[in-house]
C-alpha cells in the first residue's frame, strides 16, 4: 500500500510536468540553487535533503530535520550580479507519556498497576525563506517615446531585481518516527510570493512546489529517492503580457555508506527545466570536515566539475562552493548554517533504549533463549509501536510457544 501511494504521487506530479508548455519563462532566478553544500555536490540533492536548504531542493526533506536551523548565503554571481538568501526551519515534535491500566477484571483492580508507554509524535517541520537577486545599476537609453533628438542617447541609471518569499512544510507520513528500520515516506510543499522589478515597473505572482522523499525499509534509511515539482503558478504580468514561471521537475536518488567510520553520500539527479544530469558526493571526516565533489552534465554554461568544502560542528557549519561558468567566469558561494535547540531529552533516551533492547533481543533469539528475547522485543514494541522487526520476532516467538 505504501509503495502504491508513492507511485501514485510520482505519476500525479509527472503528469503536471507533461502538460506544461515550453513557453518563455520569467523569474529565471528561481533556477538558482541555494546553499553551498548542495552546489558543491553538483546540485544532486533532491534525495539527500536533510537541512534547511530543503525549502528549495525538496520541501519533503524538512520532515527529516531534528533541530531549529538558520541559513544565510551570499552568492557572488557573474557580471556583478549578487544573490542573497536567508532561511529558517523548525521541527514540530513532541514526546507524550501515556498511562494505561493493566488490570482488565474487577478482581484484578484490587491491586491495580499501571504501565507507561511513550507516544512520539512528529508533526513535521515548517520553513520560511527570503531570497533577493540584484543586478546593480544599468544604463538606460531613450526610446521611441522620447523627443527625436534624444532617441538612443543615455538616460538615467535603471535597476532590476527579483525577490521571493517562501513558506514550506514537510513531514513524515509513513513508517516509524524513531527508527530507520521501516519504510518511510515524506511529503512536503511550498507557497511562494515572487516579485520582479524592471526599471519603473514591477509585477508579483504566486507559485507552489510539491515534493516527496522515499526511503525503503530494506536499506535502513541508507537508500533514498526524491521528487520535486517546482514553480507551479500564475506567472508574472507586465502590462498586457504574461510570462510563466520556469516549471521544473527534479528527480533523484542517493545512497549513504559508512566508510571507515565516516559518512559517504553519493547522489544522482535529473533536472527537467535545464535538461541536465547532476552527480555528487560528500565525505564527512570526524563530523567536522566535509569534502564535496560534483559534476553537472548540461547544455548550458554551468556544465562541468564543481566542488566545495564544509567546516563545522553539529551546531554550526561554514560551507564554500566553487562553480565554473564558462566564458562568464567562475562563481563562489558561501553559506553559514546554524542549529540550535535540541531534540527532546525523552526522545534521545527512547531512541537509545530501543536500540539497546532490540540488540539484546537479537542476541537472545540467536541463542534460542526465546523467553528473554520475548521480553526484550516486548520492551521495544512498548516504546515504539511500529517497530516492524520487533513485532515480527514477537510473532515468531509466540508461534513457537504455541507449538511447544
Amino acid at each position: 500500500m505504501k509503495r502504491f501511494i508513492f507511485i501514485l504521487l510520482c505519476l500525479l506530479l509527472t503528469v503536471s510536468m507533461c502538460f506544461a508548455g515550453e513557453g518563455t519563462s520569467t523569474s529565471s532566478f528561481l533556477k538558482i540553487g541555494i546553499g553551498a553544500r548542495p552546489i558543491g555536490m553538483g546540485e544532486a540533492f533532491v534525495a539527500v535533503c536533510d537541512d534547511v536548504s530543503s525549502i528549495y531542493w525538496n520541501p519533503a526533506g524538512l520532515g527529516q530535520i531534528e533541530f531549529k536551523e538558520v541559513s544565510v548565503m551570499q552568492n557572488k554571481w557573474v557580471e556583478g550580479i549578487n544573490y542573497q538568501f536567508f532561511g529558517y526551519s523548525m521541527p514540530i515534535r513532541r514526546a507524550k507519556t501515556e498511562k494505561k491500566l493493566k488490570a482488565k477484571t474487577p478482581a484484578e483492580k484490587k491491586n491495580v498497576t499501571t504501565e507507561y508507554g511513550l507516544k512520539l509524535t512528529h508533526y513535521g517541520s515548517i520553513g520560511i525563506s527570503a531570497s533577493y537577486l540584484s543586478m546593480g545599476d544599468i544604463q538606460g537609453y531613450y526610446g521611441q517615446e522620447a523627443l527625436p533628438s534624444q532617441i538612443g542617447k543615455p538616460s538615467k541609471l535603471l535597476s532590476a531585481s527579483d525577490m521571493a518569499g517562501i513558506i514550506s512544510y514537510g513531514r513524515q507520513v509513513t513508517g516509524s518516527q524513531v527508527t530507520p528500520r521501516s519504510e518511510r515516506l515524506f511529503v512536503g510543499g511550498s507557497i511562494k510570493l515572487i516579485s520582479k522589478t524592471l526599471a519603473y515597473k514591477s509585477a508579483q505572482g504566486f507559485a507552489a512546489d510539491a515534493g516527496c522523499l522515499y526511503k525503503p525499509a530494506m536499506t535502513e534509511g541508507k537508500l533514498s529517492f526524491g521528487l520535486n515539482v517546482q514553480n507551479i503558478g500564475t506567472g508574472l504580468m507586465f502590462e498586457a503580457e504574461t510570462s510563466p514561471f520556469p516549471l521544473n521537475v527534479k528527480v533523484g536518488t542517493a545512497y549513504k555508506w559508512d566508510l571507515y567510520g565516516n559518512d559517504l553520500i553519493c547522489a544522482l539527479d535529473y533536472n527537467h527545466v535545464t535538461n541536465s544530469v547532476s552527480l555528487g558526493s560528500e565525505y564527512v571526516f570526524w563530523d567536522l570536515i566535509s569534502l564535496r565533489l560534483g559534476y553537472k552534465v548540461s547544455q548550458h554554461l554551468d556544465n562541468g566539475v564543481r566542488g566545495g568544502i564544509g567546516i563545522g560542528s553539529r551546531y554550526i557549519r561554514f560551507d564554500y562552493a566553487y562553480t565554473p561558468f564558462g566564458v562568464l567566469g567562475d562563481t563562489h558561494r558561501i553559506s553559514m548554517n546554524f542549529k540550535f535547540g535540541k531534540k527532546p531529552t525523552t526522545v534521545e533516551m527512547v531512541e537509545d533504549t530501543i536500540k539497546q533492547h532490540y540488540r539484546r533481543g537479537q542476541r537472545y533469539y540467536q541463542r534460542d533463549n526465546f523467553v528473554m528475547a520475548y521480553q526484550e522485543f516486548k520492551t521495544v514494541v512498548f516504546l515504539d509501536r511500529e517497530h516492524k522487526e520487533a513485532l515480527k520476532k514477537l510473532g515468531e516467538i509466540e508461534v513457537s510457544f504455541k507449538d511447544f
